[in-house]
């Protein structure tokens, strides 16, 4: 990309330093601003002063000046290529708003002049502590679109960039919450679109949030209004500076060619106090995040839930697992050998030795290939049900024997894959890519898959779901590949990303109505407010190999994630099927995040890529993690986590709400931590005042 810039005034660092101590010690604004703002003790405070903003958060030991509100990215026709210019904020024609402020915003374009104009909005949320700081829609506009047209704005690049070796991190929204320090030596950026497109899955950049930490700053940022179309851009070690920095990209528009993207835009800002101890941190970010999701998104907690819907805390209270009852072996045209490694009355027996070996609580089993031609065999193509496996009747009769036994027979199924087999498969339901092809995605049992559109999908599930529900499907329904995906251009059936994560979450909400509770694969934030399970992911993973981002950019994968859902969503850690092979310290390890049991077993072995062990191979995990989550600490399931530490490799401290620790040592060690002595393989709970 070829970047121009537009000069404006800047701010020298003696005026900076004369700036700030002038607004400290006697608050004043040269267009008028509202003096009163600055002059009352609030704990946070982003304000315009003489060409530039001020910042000040609690306890920071000095101000921060931000000079250059924003960047803006232009498809310059001319040329034609896309280029950065610099936003010029006209602080003469800075106006009061309540509580806040407008700063009106130009760019320029050489040799044409101002092409784009907008306003920067400062409103102060003093009730939540933070600053919202938004472009409203109605003062956005293009002056000639055919010339240049807007495809991005960065707001806020460099908010109190930090320089190469100072203490501290940026936290990036991806996995289960990563931390990026500031050591590295490689000068890099990376834009992650929030919630993920298809190019960057393998990032999983989940929730609309990111932060930084310094011993002299705290501060953290949530997308509240335009999250669906906006990324997430981390600097690391940048150009000459050596900055590292994260703040919000705003998204106009993906390619040139696209509509304008109306709505509002917004990004909140939470400045909060470094050298007060948890308050400020990771850990801090999540509490801040949670309380969002629930006041503003609709998340709600288990009892919440459980007032309406007897289903939801046997889910939450509960033993998880899922049953492989068979696949085809792989193949590009779907056409692999049949491998058959549980039957349903396999898997009652599975079951049944769990009940024996002491697994008392609720059980909800998610039947993995009860479908046509095994998992991933035949989608859109549902019925008759696997006959491999028993069929249909035999389905049946184990929903019904788990009725009575206090277990929920449930089903993973698929509304986003179709494979050219399937005697439904239609050309017209799968997602058109911008070059007017159908998106073809990786091959599976079915071979290649054909991915629908959400639009579609919605209307299979309408078709199918109610078939599940007459054959007693209840409790539970694990729907998979909900994640990221491409924009649509289908003459028929077009949507952008918002329209695809409505249709999303109609399909999820949906289910739920129809089944009780839904399951699904991937933490993301987008569909928090529709699910009641789901995996995490946080530890190394094959699937990274596909990708540089986690060597480039993981310094730390942390529990941002498990502190955000607890008490709203179960989760369980992706590596749990590796976990479940190492017994009790694996039990322990699900315990320290709050999560709660489960495992991926089959009665049988079978060759291919889904092996799955069979449950003599993960006895001992299903019993410890079932004493330990299910029966012992349970009440801990609707506690809203606080806090989850590590006191040393594999030894952990979670603080949950009402002042109840548990210290968990899952090294075959004796630990002294805090006070505490930590037998091997152990877990301690201690209730504070």
């Amino acid at each position: 990309m070829t970047i121009l810039t537009t000069e404006t005034p800047s701010v020298s660092h003696a005026d900076q330093q004369q700036t700030g101590r002038i607004e400290a010690e006697n608050p004043k604004v040269c267009n008028g601003f509202n003096t009163e703002l600055l002059r009352h003790p609030a704990p946070a405070i982003i304000a315009p002063i003489t060409r530039a903003l001020w910042v000040r958060g609690p306890g920071w030991p000095e101000e921060v000046i931000v000079e250059e509100v924003a960047r803006c990215l232009l498809y310059n026709s001319m040329e034609p290529t896309q280029q950065w210019h610099k936003v010029i904020a006209e602080w003469s024609s800075m106006s009061i708003e309540e509580k806040g402020w407008r700063v009106p915003c130009h760019v320029e374009l050489p040799y044409v002049g101002e092409v784009l104009r907008f306003d920067i909005v400062g409103i102060e949320r003093r009730e939540l502590g933070a600053w919202d700081i938004s472009i409203p829609s109605e003062s956005l506009q293009e002056k000639n679109p055919d010339l240049a047209c807007l495809l991005t704005i960065d707001l806020l690049p460099d908010f109190t960039a930090a320089m190469q070796g100072e203490a501290g991190y940026l936290f990036l929204p991806c996995l289960s919450g990563v931390l990026h320090n500031f050591q590295h030596r490689v000068s890099r950026e990376t834009r992650l679109s929030l919630y993920g497109r298809q190019e960057q899955w393998a990032s999983k950049c989940q929730y609309n949030a990111f932060g930084m930490q310094q011993p002299g700053a705290s501060w953290f940022c949530i997308v509240t209004e335009g999250d669906k179309d906006a990324e997430v851009v981390a600097r690391s070690c940048w150009e000459e500076e050596k900055s590292y920095s994260v703040h919000a990209g705003l998204v106009y528009r993906w390619e040139p060619g696209d509509d304008l993207l109306s709505g509002d835009r917004t990004a909140r800002y939470y400045l909060l106090n470094p050298a007060e101890k948890g308050e400020s941190g990771w850990p801090a970010f999540a509490r801040l995040y949670r309380r969002f999701l629930r006041q503003e998104r609709g998340v709600r907690t288990w009892q919440e839930k459980a007032d309406s819907n007897p289903h939801v805390l046997p889910l939450a209270h509960g033993f998880l697992l899922k049953i492989m009852q068979g696949y085809k072996s792989a193949s590009l045209d779907g056409k692999g050998d049949y491998q058959s490694t549980t039957t349903f009355r396999e898997a009652r027996h599975i079951i049944e030795t769990m009940r024996q070996d002491g697994i008392s609580s609720f059980i909800t089993a998610q039947m993995v290939g009860w479908n046509q031609q095994g998992h991933d065999g035949l989608y859109p193509t549902r019925f008759p049900v696997n006959e491999a496996e028993g069929g249909e009747d035999a389905f049946r009769k184990l929903i019904q024997w788990g009725h009575r036994e206090g277990v929920c027979i449930s089903a993973h199924d698929n509304y986003s894959d179709s494979y050219q087999n399937s005697p439904e498969f239609n050309f017209d339901d799968v997602i058109v890519l911008r070059d007017g092809r159908h998106w073809r995605n990786i091959p599976w049992s079915g071979g290649f898959n054909w991915r629908l559109c959400p639009l579609k999908s919605i209307q299979q599930a309408r078709r199918d779901l109610p078939r599940m529900r007459e054959l007693g499907v209840e409790g539970n329904y694990y729907l998979d590949a909900i994640a990221s995906f491409m924009t649509c251009h289908s003459h028929q059936h077009g949507a952008n990303r918002t329209q695809l994560f409505e249709a999303f979450g109609q399909l999820l909400e949906f289910a739920r109505e129809m089944f009780g509770t839904v399951s699904t694969e991937v933490a993301c934030a987008a569909y928090f407010p529709y699910i009641d399970g789901v995996y995490l992911d946080g530890e190394e993973h094959f699937l990274d190999t596909f990708t540089p981002f986690r060597r480039q950019w993981v310094d730390e994968t942390v529990p941002f994630a498990a502190i955000v859902l607890h008490n709203s969503v179960r989760y369980h850690r992706r590596d749990d099927a590796e976990v479940g092979a190492k017994g009790r310290r694996g039990a322990l390890r699900t315990l320290a995040v709050g999560a709660m049991p489960f495992v991926e077993i089959s009665a049988r072995p079978a060759a291919g890529s889904h092996q799955m062990p069979h449950y003599e191979n993960v006895t001992l995990f299903c019993r410890e993690a079932h004493r330990l989550c299910c029966v012992e600490h349970v009440d801990l399931v609707t506690r809203d986590i606080e806090d989850i530490g590590v006191l040393q490799t594999d030894v952990f401290r979670t603080r949950y709400a009402g002042g109840i620790e548990t210290f968990i040592n899952s090294t075959d060690e004796v630990v002294r931590a805090m006070g505490l002595t930590l037998q091997p393989q152990s877990a301690i709970r201690v209730a504070q005042g």
